[in-house]
């Protein structure tokens, strides 16, 4: 083979190895485009959950129900003085009583369900929002294999940094109660 050959293949070898470099290049950055946008639309869901659970109050329906109680226990007191004449509302009114207050125990029971749900949400010493949480999957190679290894991101808004389940900054609500706790 002449010299010129064996040059061109290895100009041709060259620029084939810059071309798939370029390719695995785009590839991977399209991957990580695409996981960033999952990203942010699981935290826009994240955001309008927590939105619509601020917005829902549960405690104004609580206080109306609460409210309803008391008037129609008032309502029943004014009743039993006329008991003969008003025997069959006096039933109803305590019926409706019972429904209201069964409806006040299930949303109580709503609510601690939310709340547990939510907690994972908040920071667990200062109850502080979470501001975003971010996975990230690392492939090693190991005795000829590749592994996938899940890391986990944490960020609180008061400061608390959680990385696989291990605190890399701590909250500093925390800090200021233990250094408090051992004056």
């Amino acid at each position: 083979m002449s010299n010129e050959v064996i040059f061109g293949m290895q100009i041709f070898s060259l620029i084939s190895f810059i071309g798939a470099v370029f390719v695995l290049y785009r590839v991977l950055v399209a991957i990580k485009e695409a996981t960033i946008q999952s990203l942010k639309e699981e935290i826009s869901l994240l955001n309008n959950q927590l939105t619509e659970a601020r917005n829902s109050s549960p405690d104004v329906l609580t206080e109306r129900l609460a409210g309803r109680i008391k008037h129609l226990s008032d309502e029943l007191v004014r009743l039993a003085s006329d008991q003969d004449e008003n025997d069959i509302a006096i039933k109803e009114k305590e019926k409706q009583m019972n429904e209201v207050q069964e409806e006040l125990a299930t949303l109580q029971e709503q609510m601690e369900r939310a709340q547990d749900l939510m907690s994972e949400f908040f920071c667990p010493y200062c109850k502080a929002p979470m501001t975003s949480r971010l996975n990230h999957i690392e492939i090693i190679e190991y005795e000829g294999r590749d592994a996938d290894i899940e890391h986990e991101l944490i960020l609180y808004e008061c400061g608390l940094v959680v990385e696989d389940g291990h605190e890399r900054h701590p909250c500093p609500i925390a800090n200021s109660e233990n250094a408090s706790k051992t004056l």
